[in-house]
């Protein structure tokens, strides 16, 4: 089986690495801002609703989640760095540098990824909510399920879904 770091497959990782060096600048470019998985309840049109309930706040959650793009930009949700993706952009980052290394310059040989890696785990950290114990991220907005409402100042552990 052939490695992906393989130099001698150049053809066959050329694509690969032109793509992951695409997304990343697609990413850079946006300063890795983007729509959350449940971004809904930050929607300044939502919280300015002077009663909402679960259910009402679960409907709304999931009208923005499944409809189209535009109803973010309707309902005023704003683009902002995910947790996860920051953390995802870094590894990508990381992943960009160590191929550099290996292959040699490519054709974008101004971007330091390393530096981007960097700034995003130090954005990660510097985002920690510290009035817990230990590391927590939670969402910037507060977030309705069917278990309860998690305010915007709560971590929101994760858990799996029971069947």
């Amino acid at each position: 089986m052939t490695e992906i770091y393989d130099t001698s497959t150049t053809e066959a990782v050329d694509p690969l690495f032109d793509l992951l060096e695409r997304s990343l600048a697609y990413a850079r470019e946006r300063e890795y801002l983007g729509w959350d998985y449940c971004d809904g309840m930050s929607s300044r049109v939502w919280r300015s609703v002077p009663v909402q309930t679960k259910w009402s706040n679960l409907a709304f959650q999931e009208v923005i989640k499944r409809g189209p793009p535009f109803l973010r930009r309707l309902f005023l949700v704003e683009p902002r760095r995910n947790y996860k993706g920051a953390a995802l952009f870094a590894m990508a980052n990381q992943n960009a540098h160590e191929l550099r290394q290996i292959r040699g310059p490519t054709r974008n040989t101004d971007i330091d990824y390393l530096g981007e890696t960097r700034d995003l785990l130090d954005w990660l950290v510097e985002s920690n909510d510290s009035g817990n114990s230990g590391f927590g991220l939670g969402h910037p907005h507060a977030v309705q399920d069917l278990q309860g409402y998690a305010s915007r100042t709560r971590p929101t552990p994760w858990s799996p879904p029971t069947r």
